[in-house]
């Protein structure tokens, strides 16, 4: 293999390289990109999904610190979640409604096909 190789290459200084070999190159990126590309895009739900179900988890997390503080306290906004320390991720729509005892989180991003539910029990739905 890499006697092949600095063949290749002292060619390559002496003359560049044939018509033949780029071809070669060519179907070879081609096979790769055939294999790659569908993988790479058919990804982006799944990428999407996934950064909605951390977002309605880390909601969760941080709704249960506020009733921590506030054990009779009621959530009717992500605002209170962001005033507690929530960071909303970027495309992922969240919102939060309830008490400690009737919570719920859901999460959607606008490039995915999942919408994630999280209970006031720590449950997660997935429709």
């Amino acid at each position: 293999m890499v006697g092949q190789l600095s063949q290749i290459l002292r060619k390559m200084d002496a003359k560049g390289l044939t018509l033949v070999e780029l071809m070669v190159a060519l179907v070879i990126l081609a096979i790769i990109a055939a294999f790659a590309l569908p993988y790479f895009l058919g990804g982006g739900k799944e990428v999407s999904n996934s950064s909605s179900e951390a977002a309605a988890k880390d909601a969760y997390i941080v709704a249960q610190l506020y009733f921590n503080d506030y054990p009779s306290g009621s959530i009717s906004s992500i605002e209170i979640l962001t005033d507690m320390g929530f960071r909303q991720t970027k495309s992922v729509n969240v919102s939060v409604s309830g008490t400690q005892n009737d919570l719920v989180i859901t999460a959607y991003h606008n490039s995915g096909d999942k919408t994630y539910t999280i209970d006031h029990d720590g449950n997660i739905t997935v429709e």
